[in-house]
């Protein structure tokens, strides 16, 4: 059994008003832009290629 973290992130350069925006680093230009965190968790069986997600 495989558990995976994604720790990640989205950028949302137009969004005015959505809920959990804040300050986030954009990697591709290397600023600071608008956007929201993602955490996502998914466990893979490898015996039987089976992918569950646990949590998003």
């Amino acid at each position: 059994m495989v558990i995976a973290i994604d720790l990640c992130n989205t950028m949302k350069p137009y969004a005015k008003v959505m809920e959990n925006l804040c300050g986030i680093y954009d990697g591709s230009a290397g600023n600071v832009a608008t956007g929201d965190h993602l955490c996502q968790v998914i466990a893979a069986n490898l015996e039987y290629n089976k992918v569950v997600p646990l949590y998003c």
